[in-house]
């Protein structure tokens, strides 16, 4: 078991959504839903399992920590962190551009 952890900008109810959108029956790897609670979800399947939780941090609640554990699916882990970066960062410029153009259109 692995685990890992980051702290961002993002509420705790949106990384938990995330999770439930990268890992869960809809995602790419099709987990199934094990846990959801308002501070953590899990997910379960293929001889492994990752739980995500995500909490205000205590001296400063705009950040959270997130904390994940991993059995057998590490590098997905790591990607979803990745995605934390990403979503923290928002749409880059073409994509605000392009829906941008959409709006105008």
């Amino acid at each position: 078991m692995a685990r890992y952890g980051k702290e961002t900008t993002l509420p705790p109810r949106r990384v938990l959504r995330l999770a439930r959108e990268f890992f869960g029956p809809s995602g790419d790897l099709g987990l199934t839903l094990t846990k959801d609670t308002l501070s953590e979800i899990g997910f379960a399947g293929g001889g492994g399992g990752v739980e995500v939780s995500a909490r205000p941090r205590p001296d400063d609640p705009q950040r959270t920590v997130v904390t994940i554990l991993s059995r057998e699916f590490d590098p997905w882990a790591e990607r979803f962190l990745g995605l934390l970066s990403d979503a923290e960062r928002g749409p880059g410029l073409l994509a605000r551009l392009a829906r941008l153009f959409k709006r105008d259109g």
